[in-house]
């Protein structure tokens, strides 16, 4: 079974640095460390261990990275490959040679790091639509499901796709229609202030907009038309592209949307490069390196 290989030399944080300048502290973020002994790896690799001269605390080059505790390193180039591919966890353990219990974690483990990683605003005419994603406790077993809890916990998760001329993101507003305070709340940390904001006459984007400072139009005008259906576009996308996982549990939605937002980002990449910026972009490669 063929898979896309990244260069070694993307992978610079998967093997041992020696060589290489001392990391900053990723607990205090310090830059004065000191070698602070060493420990073999299970593959019989040795890797350099540091203490931070501020806080006192050990660390090797992974701690705080994906990679933290993974004892089957050379095998995350080809996960990477795997979720730029956009396979189902059982086709990527089956690629892996893991069980479907070990991809899963190791999905998830580059999801958050990817979800992590700072966005830049958006700014301009932004267009906005929303997706309702069903409720689902997909993975939970027999008594742990949410049984009794009133009708908030069932209600769908609120998708704000969010689209510009150059730049594009979905997240998650609320369970069930958004209020003014959900908007305001999640809002805030993607949209520049003084943004145009573009919608279908939503009810509470009046309110929302006025408190973070953003204008707000009825999509009056052709390029507004435009933006608009491209916003409805993604929409669409969303569903299908949510589809090939037969259900997604709303705990992991988030981390699903991430991986959505980074699947139209590199959609015009080869597969090769696709790879070496996700390795990039959750932390394990070095920008530098790639």
């Amino acid at each position: 079974m063929s898979t896309t290989m990244v260069p070694p030399r993307s992978l610079g944080r998967l093997d041992s640095s020696a060589g290489s300048p001392r990391p900053a502290c990723p607990h205090c973020a310090h830059q004065r460390a000191h070698s602070h002994g060493s420990f073999r790896r299970k593959d019989g690799t040795l890797e350099q261990r540091y203490i931070c001269r501020a806080c006192r605390r050990t660390f090797n080059r992974c701690t705080n990275t994906p990679l933290h505790y993974i004892k089957k390193r050379d095998r995350w180039a080809n996960l990477a490959d795997a979720m730029v591919k956009v396979h189902t966890v059982r086709r990527a353990a089956s690629i892996l040679r893991v069980t479907v219990t070990t991809a899963f974690r190791w999905r998830h483990r580059l999801l958050d790091a990817l979800r992590d990683r700072p966005q830049p605003k958006l700014d301009g005419s932004v267009a906005v639509a929303e997706a309702y994603v069903p409720f689902s406790e997909k993975g939970v077993r027999g008594s742990e499901r949410r049984t009794g809890q009133g009708l908030f916990a069932r209600k769908p998760s609120c998708v704000l796709l969010l689209h510009t001329r150059e730049q594009q993101t979905a997240i998650i507003a609320s369970g069930g229609r958004p209020r003014v305070e959900d908007l305001v709340e999640r809002l805030a940390p993607v949209i520049q202030a003084g943004a145009e904001i573009w919608s279908s006459g939503l009810g509470p984007y009046d309110q929302a907009c006025r408190r973070l400072g953003l204008r707000r139009s009825n999509v009056p005008e052709q390029r507004g038309i435009q933006r608009f259906w491209a916003a409805e576009s993604m929409r669409r996308s969303l569903f299908g592209w949510l589809g090939r996982f037969q259900g997604v549990a709303t705990r992991y939605l988030d981390n699903y949307l991430c991986w959505f937002r980074f699947a139209r980002r590199v959609k015009t990449l080869t597969p090769a490069a696709a790879v070496v910026r996700f390795l990039v972009e959750s932390k394990i490669a070095e920008l530098g390196a790639a």
